[in-house]
């Protein structure tokens, strides 16, 4: 269990130097990463046009597996472990997380808008979406094209802080979101008033 807790920290380390190099190739970092829904779509294509599915499936796990020395012998003794794979990469995950958000807040705004890029497209899994969100919470001003974007997913919008959300309410997209919120709102307060209106008339009068 101790060598468990360390490897997350060692493989982070280990494997951040690669990802920036990644990124400064990459330039805005557009290439498809098997990662959510793209991951599917990505394996679902390779597999349509496979004649052997085993080994088109063991092909994209090893293609698309994290190239780093270091955690090899790492993974191969959790293996022996018990420990799975994924609990395996869970906690390399959540580690390399935590020292992203940490700084986050002192990058300046056109590498917050960088990253900001580069993360948006996984918002949509639970796991990854608080790097976009925290970024959103502090650039000045939310580029229009992720506010159209977050108008479209009301599970997303109810995340984020409201001084994104009004910006998103600003948009064409978001005027509908608006509206639903101050009817929503505006039902909240007929309720209340009407619940205030029955508790007096059942007082008894002094």
């Amino acid at each position: 269990a101790l060598r468990f807790c360390a490897f997350p920290v060692l493989c982070s380390a280990s494997h951040t130097p690669a990802m920036d190099s990644k990124a400064s190739s990459n330039g805005a970092g557009t290439d498809p990463v098997a990662v959510g829904l793209q991951g599917g779509i990505m394996l679902g294509e390779q597999l349509s046009t496979s004649k052997d599915i085993r080994s088109t499936i063991k092909s994209f796990v090893n293609s698309n597996s994290m190239r780093t020395p270091l955690c090899v012998p790492g993974h191969e003794l959790l293996d022996l472990m018990g420990f799975t794979r994924a609990e395996q990469h869970r906690g390399i995950l959540e580690k390399l997380k935590e020292r992203l958000l940490a700084r986050i807040d002192t990058l300046p705004t056109e590498k917050q808008l960088a990253l900001l890029e580069r993360c948006f497209p996984y918002i949509s899994i639970p796991d990854l979406r608080e790097v976009p969100l925290r970024i959103f919470a502090v650039v000045p001003r939310v580029p229009t094209v992720y506010l159209s974007a977050l108008a479209q997913n009301k599970g997303i919008f109810a995340e984020l802080p409201i001084s994104v959300r009004r910006q998103v309410w600003t948009t064409d997209a978001g005027h509908k979101l608006l509206s639903e919120h101050v009817r929503s709102l505006t039902s909240q307060y007929r309720l209340h008033s009407r619940a205030i209106s029955l508790s007096a008339g059942l007082v008894p009068a002094a």
